[in-house]
């Protein structure tokens, strides 16, 4: 019964990966909600971005993913997502971005504690603008 689980986990990962589910930091496919439609070709993601992204799927995704679980009522999965205004009354004049930023400093986030320093990375994709990935068209 376990090499069925690890059997169907496995197919699970692999679809997702082929699906272009997942983005590689640096390079990879565009995230969904950022350029849909560009052209197929190389994709190249600021550091800034790839260092918030780490963050996010390390800590944030497990309830902020595409299906917000485990009390979360928003995703955190791609740049549009972070940009949007956030939904909370706390939050009332930031965005998700920052909203997170701000929870994450004062303990609230993740839920459990220790995600504030991890926040750094967030800062520093704010501070430079929320530059996420470029598509360089194929010839």
């Amino acid at each position: 019964m376990n090499d069925m689980r690890i059997a169907a986990l496995f197919l699970m990962a692999s679809s997702a990966l082929a699906a272009g589910c997942y983005m590689a930091a640096g390079t990879g496919t565009t995230p969904p909600g950022d350029d849909a439609g560009a052209d197929a070709g190389t994709v190249q993601c600021s550091s800034s971005w790839t260092g918030a992204e780490t963050v996010l799927v390390g800590t944030c995704q497990s309830c902020h993913g595409s299906t917000p679980a485990g009390g979360a009522t928003v995703s955190l999965v791609t740049p549009a997502d972070m940009k949007a205004p956030a939904k909370t009354k706390e939050c009332a004049s930031l965005n998700e971005a920052q909203c997170g930023i701000k929870r994450m400093l004062n303990g609230e986030m993740p839920v459990g504690g220790g995600a504030n320093t991890m926040a750094g990375p967030l800062e520093a994709w704010v501070d430079a603008g929320y530059p996420a990935c470029e598509t360089t068209p194929s010839k």
